[in-house]
C-alpha cells in the first residue's frame, strides 16, 4: 500500500528518528498520516522540516469521555491538518461526514493486535469479551 500511519506512543518525542523514518518511506508512500498529541502551535514551530514530510497530521492529546462519530480521531477534541493540498479533497471528506469505524483484529500466539480507531462507548465492550485471554489494558 502506498499509505502509512504513525502513532503513539509520541513521535515527536523522538524528532531524529521520525525524520530519518519519514525521510526513508516518504518515496514510497502518498498519502503519511501522524498523530500527536500536541497541539499544531507547538509542533509547528519546531519541527517544520518534518511537517514538510507529512501529509496529514492529526494533533491533541486523546481525552477519554470526547468521543467522535468522525474517522481518524479518538476524541473529538482532536484536529485533522491537511498538510498536502492535493490530499485535501479526500481528507476534507472525512472531517465533516459521519463513517462507521471499522477495526481489524489480528491475532498473534499470545495476544490480539487491534488495528484502527473504536468508538469509545464500544472500548469496554472490546475489553470484556477479550480479556480473560488477550488485552491487559486498554491503549488507544
Amino acid at each position: 500500500t502506498d499509505k502509512l500511519t504513525i502513532s503513539g506512543g509520541e513521535p515527536f518525542d523522538q524528532p531524529q528518528a521520525l525524520k530519518e523514518l519519514l525521510k526513508g518511506v516518504r518515496g514510497t508512500k502518498k498519502d503519511i498520516l501522524v498523530y500527536t498529541g500536541y497541539t499544531y502551535g507547538k509542533v509547528s514551530p519546531l519541527w517544520r522540516d518534518i511537517l514538510e514530510l507529512i501529509d496529514v497530521l492529526i494533533t491533541e492529546p486523546f481525552m477519554e469521555g470526547k468521543d467522535t462519530e468522525l474517522a481518524w480521531k479518538g476524541s473529538s477534541n482532536q484536529r485533522m491538518v491537511i498538510l498536502n493540498k492535493e490530499l485535501k479533497p479526500i481528507y476534507s471528506e472525512y472531517m465533516k461526514t459521519k463513517k462507521d469505524k471499522k477495526l481489524q483484529m489480528v491475532q498473534g500466539r499470545e495476544q490480539v493486535h487491534i488495528i484502527g480507531i473504536p468508538y469509545q462507548r464500544d472500548w469496554e465492550e472490546i475489553v470484556r469479551l477479550t480479556r480473560r485471554r488477550f488485552i491487559t489494558s486498554p491503549s488507544i
